[in-house]
């Protein structure tokens, strides 16, 4: 019992230790919160499209996410290979009476040890880990490529819808009587000051830094060939496609895997007495001499007797079958969606040249009034709008497109 205060005293003096330390963490939690820029101070920097694109492949967050992915990928690749290679122990001990703690240890108190062990992994198992880890690395590598065209797709889709709203926030001002200018106008100037702070915030966590206001030159952006859109969508985008093979091939070698419980188990490993090792003042060892290093070599072979083993590889084969089938549900509802994406643009752009016509023909008609005057004005900047909002859709339409085969610029 006369332990138990000693305990109590441990885990106060344990629970102090982390509100002190979550009272720091905090603090530098304050630090960065009070440190972000406010908007309004901010420098504004006009950039292009290419100089947009530069700054989001080296700072974007998911893109550093996904490139430390592939590091982690290469690693577990190599390993592999470095599981292999011999490993070295060293150990050290003291043995004394309490009495001579006080003093300074001497050599016959202390011991040392040092010895080499070498594993090689199941000689089965080995081309199944190979290759396993050069298909992980190889899926990343895709799933990099894939993320670097999504965040491409958002910063061109940002830009062509925030020039599209400043366009229809001038249509509504434009749109005001003089007498609703000052009142209508200035709450209209505020929500579009308030959606362009919400727009910043997005496009800086595309790119990868607040540092500026940042505004990417409309004008610099690519012109997106739709013609060659329309030739590509009959086909699947070699990304694509890679993305689909490996989601089959993941459920292809996991019946695999189970097959490799049937194989046996050949393992080998070595294990040397110590290399260097002194005891009580004296030294002693060995250099791997062949009459006192051993290698082991054992073979095992699991018999399925409960068919356990069949079962599992009886559920993964029909998990395969399943995913084949899924594959082709998800690549017909794909093959429709990029069709339904194709004839949506290619409708629109019908649309807006038969709205450009009309506007002409609208603005060619005769005008006797005043009230003539306004009501054309007003038809005008209505059909102005109709066609902004119904751009915005296509934007849509065409950043998913680049999602999918990537720009094709003419």
């Amino acid at each position: 019992m006369r332990f138990l205060p000693i305990g109590c005293l441990l885990l106060l003096l344990a629970g102090c230790s982390v509100s002190k330390r979550m009272e720091r963490t905090g603090k530098e939690v304050v630090a960065v919160y009070e440190s972000l820029p406010d908007w309004e101070r901010l420098p504004v920097r006009r950039i292009t499209w290419e100089q947009a694109v530069s700054m989001a492949m080296e700072k974007n967050l998911e893109l550093r996410k996904a490139r430390g992915t592939i590091k982690q990928a290469n690693r577990s690749a190599r390993s592999v290979y470095t599981d292999m290679i011999p490993g070295v122990n060293l150990y050290a001990s003291m043995t004394r009476a309490l009495e001579d703690l006080a003093r300074s240890p001497d050599s016959n108190a202390m011991s040392y040890n040092i010895n080499v062990v070498f594993n090689i992994p199941s000689l089965t198992q080995l081309p199944y880990r190979i290759y396993s880890s050069q298909a992980e690395l190889y899926a990343t590598e895709k799933a990099y490529e894939l993320k670097q065209r999504e965040i491409v797709s958002k910063i061109w889709q940002h830009v062509r819808t925030a020039d599209l709203d400043r366009r229809l926030h001038e249509l509504d001002l434009a749109s005001f009587k003089e007498e609703e200018r000052k009142t209508a106008g200035e709450l209209k100037e505020q929500e579009f000051r308030e959606q362009s702070i919400d727009n910043w915030s997005k496009l800086t966590e595309l790119l990868g830094t607040q540092s500026a206001r940042w505004e990417i030159l409309p004008e610099s952006l690519p012109k997106l060939d739709r013609a060659r859109y329309e030739r590509e969508a009959v086909h699947l985008s070699p990304l694509v496609v890679t993305q689909y093979a490996i989601q089959l091939e993941a459920a292809r070698m996991n019946k695999y895997q189970i097959l490799m419980n049937y194989l046996p188990q050949i393992n080998m490993s070595l294990y040397s007495p110590s290399l260097f090792s002194s005891t009580g003042g004296t030294y002693g060892g060995t250099f791997l001499d062949s009459s006192d290093t051993k290698l082991t070599t054992y073979a095992s072979l699991s018999l399925d007797t409960k068919l356990t083993y069949w079962n599992q590889f009886r559920t993964a084969q029909d998990e395969y079958e399943y995913t084949k089938q899924e594959l082709r549900a998800k690549l017909m509802d794909r093959r429709i969606q990029v069709g339904k994406v194709i004839k949506s643009c290619r409708e629109f752009e019908e649309w807006k040249s038969w709205m450009k016509k009309r506007m002409a023909f609208e603005a060619s008609r005769p005008i006797s009034t005043a009230e003539q005057m306004l009501e054309k004005r007003r038809r005008n900047i209505d059909m102005e709008r109709e066609i902004l909002n119904q751009e915005k859709r296509k934007v849509e339409g065409e950043a998913a497109l680049m999602i999918e085969y990537g720009i094709f610029s003419i």
